[in-house]
């Protein structure tokens, strides 16, 4: 399993705008400009982010962006779900995967389950707030 730059992105958006939540709505060009990323970029990201209520915005003068939430309930597994769409290391565990025919005679298939155990449990545990912490 490979974290694309949309998944890398989202996280680094939604820990700057936690890290300001304090001064309102805050412009993603501020955002880009900080984390030094590309608003155009930027701008396919927001709405996956809007749409499924992590973030709110507005459009024009004023407008800018915030979390919709506290930064200790956003878990970083389920951004990069909404981000990545899955976090199995293999295709066959994926969510959308049809169960495999060599899955009860497949010697790597406990290997890989317990390698996405490790992963989800690890990710499940960490919040936006705890990135913050590490990065003060």
């Amino acid at each position: 399993m490979m974290i694309s730059s949309r998944g890398r992105y989202a996280l680094r958006v939604m820990i700057d705008l936690a890290e300001h939540r304090d001064e309102g709505l805050i412009p993603m060009k501020d955002v880009a400009q900080r984390q030094d990323l590309s608003l155009k970029y930027l701008e396919r990201i927001l709405p996956v982010l809007s749409k499924n209520h992590y973030i709110e915005g507005t459009h024009g003068k004023g407008g800018g962006y915030r979390l919709t939430r506290a930064p200790e309930e956003y878990r970083v597994s389920d951004i990069l779900r909404l981000t990545e769409g899955d976090l199995a290391p293999v295709a066959c565990l994926s969510c959308d995967a049809e169960k495999c025919q060599r899955e009860d005679s497949c010697r790597t298939h406990p290997l890989w389950t317990g390698l996405y155990d490790v992963i989800t449990n690890y990710l499940d545990h960490v919040t936006i707030a705890d990135l913050m912490e590490k990065n003060t």
